[in-house]
């Protein structure tokens, strides 16, 4: 094969800018490393020295999260409590049931409720429309009527 028929490998070029882009976040990101690890080494030491004048004035040095409390912690205490993997779906799903729930019982009562008023009304219909035989209306009914709305009216305000 001549070599003008090779194809041609293309070489991984990378712009100036973007070198000098690439080199600067890495010292940025190394320098913070640097900046975390002696933060974290003051602190350490700085523990250490607090520990020994403690217990040479004979007191007992707090450990770790208990200095702060002043308070002895437990093992079990102190270790994180990993989360179940699906413990958030799981209480969306229970929210959901309850709700549905929920709307079902107010549906059933106010669909108890709608039959109740149903029910007197048809059985108020029926005592007004109620006639003696010379075609007149039963008066005791229409006297009853007159005093449960009076009542109703007094209980409102």
């Amino acid at each position: 094969m001549p070599k003008s028929e090779e194809p041609k490998r293309r070489t991984a070029v990378v712009a100036l800018d973007n070198f000098a882009h690439r080199k600067g976040v890495k010292k940025a990101l190394d320098e913070f490393r640097e900046r975390q690890e002696k933060k974290r080494v003051e602190t350490a030491k700085a523990l250490r020295s607090y520990q020994k004048v403690m217990k040479q004035e004979g007191y007992e040095p707090g450990r770790g999260a208990s200095r702060k409390r002043g308070a002895e912690v437990t093992e079990l205490e102190t270790k994180k409590r990993r989360t179940h993997m699906f413990q958030k779906p799981v209480q969306q799903a229970e929210e959901r049931k309850k709700g549905i729930e929920e709307s079902q019982i107010a549906k059933e009562k106010s669909e108890k409720e709608r039959k109740n008023r149903l029910r007197e009304r048809r059985q108020r219909t029926k005592m007004l429309t109620q006639r003696t035989k010379h075609g007149q209306p039963v008066m005791k009914n229409m006297v009853h009527d007159i005093l449960n709305k009076l009542e109703r009216q007094k209980d409102r305000p």
